[in-house]
């Protein structure tokens, strides 16, 4: 389908007069988001594990977070077990996260002018382009892994 007035239309059906970004883009932007729902999973995966609470299953990560600083404050304060490594990999995915949540809520009029609103205007992100977008990408892989070791609770 053509739009006669500004170019074709992407494969999809996007006109370039709306969205003008490169196929490498759109897949480098689906990666960020699936891989950001990766990381929601197991961090609520961890959460439900360590809390033996299922409702915290797919919880929001917000959520999540305070739960996990509560079951530590209390695993700490009873002189139960509470690895250190588990605040390493929750601050990896919480960095990990926060670059998804700035890469997925920007408008992205081309693929290295990325903007946000907010109250005051809009700021420039601090990502151009594919590459830019590999690296959060990355951040991305290490949360998985790091959230990994910690999916088995030693609560058993």
């Amino acid at each position: 389908m053509t739009d006669h007035l500004h170019g074709s239309d992407d494969p999809f059906g996007i006109p370039a007069r709306v969205l003008s970004l490169s196929d490498d883009f759109y897949g480098a932007l689906g990666r960020v988001a699936a891989l950001g729902a990766l990381v929601e999973l197991r961090f609520s995966d961890v959460v439900v594990q360590w809390g033996r609470d299922p409702d915290d299953q797919g919880r929001p990560m917000w959520h999540l977070s305070k739960k996990l600083e509560s079951l530590r404050a209390a695993r700490i304060e009873s002189g139960q077990e509470f690895p250190a490594g588990l605040d390493q990999a929750v601050a990896a995915a919480r960095s990990a996260m926060q670059a998804r949540n700035e890469l997925l809520h920007s408008m992205w009029p081309t693929e290295t002018a990325g903007w946000r609103n907010h109250r005051d205007g809009s700021i420039t992100t601090q990502y151009s382009g594919v590459p830019a977008v590999r690296e959060v990408v990355g951040q991305l892989v290490e949360a998985v892994d790091a959230l990994g070791p910690y999916l088995r609770s030693p609560i058993d």
